[in-house]
């Protein structure tokens, strides 16, 4: 397995021409240049930033390509010097995570009820709720990938723990309207979810 020094090398060798590196990533904010500041970004925040996807893809080479291809954007297109990179980071990831859901829809339901099938013949005692479990998570994925682009990043940033202020950073709104925002994206992700479950 690839340590992270070898992703993020493998990143800065592969995304990035030598006449670029001067280019967009000089707006990757340090004093010691755009890709020292790069690689501490990298290392600090890659772990989190793939569990994110990890979680939400539920599989880890999926996950790693998904946060790759996150931080080349970074290297490639940065975000403004006022926007907060750790919300930015996971945002982005999380986009890139639903579009990846959302182009493999049937794959993921198919290997999850498939999961499923196989852990409720070979324990279905001990097991029965860990295939609960993974409906539920399906489920979940199934009714957010229903929910607008605006709406489901809220909800994902806003579930990783990130404060209103650092939200309306990275999404570029106004503090005071991440709480109405969230309210709606709530209120349009129940109405969503209780329609996908009462047609189970």
């Amino acid at each position: 397995m690839a340590s992270q020094t070898q992703y993020r090398n493998e990143l800065v060798r592969s995304s990035m021409s030598p006449d670029r590196r001067n280019g967009a990533a000089a707006s990757i904010r340090s004093e010691t240049g755009p890709l020292a500041a790069f690689e501490a970004a990298f290392e600090r925040h890659w772990a989190e930033v793939s569990s994110v996807v990890s979680r939400m893809v539920g599989d880890v080479d999926v996950a790693r390509d998904i946060a790759q291809d996150t931080f080349v954007q970074l290297l490639r297109r940065p975000p403004s010097p006022e926007v907060p990179l750790r919300p930015w980071l996971v945002r982005v990831a999380i986009n890139r995570a639903y579009n990846e859901l959302r182009g493999n829809r049937r794959r993921y339901a198919r290997e999850s009820r498939d999961f499923r099938e196989r852990q409720a013949s070979d324990q279905p005692s001990s097991d029965a709720a860990s295939a609960n479990l993974i409906a539920e998570r399906e489920l979940v994925r199934q009714t957010l990938l229903e929910l607008p682009e605006r709406s489901r990043e809220l909800l994902g940033l806003r579930a990783e723990g990130f404060s209103y202020i650092d939200i309306s950073s990275a999404m570029l709104i106004s503090p005071g309207s991440v709480g109405t925002l969230l309210a709606r994206a709530e209120r349009a992700f129940r109405v969503a979810y209780e329609a996908r479950r009462g047609g189970m």
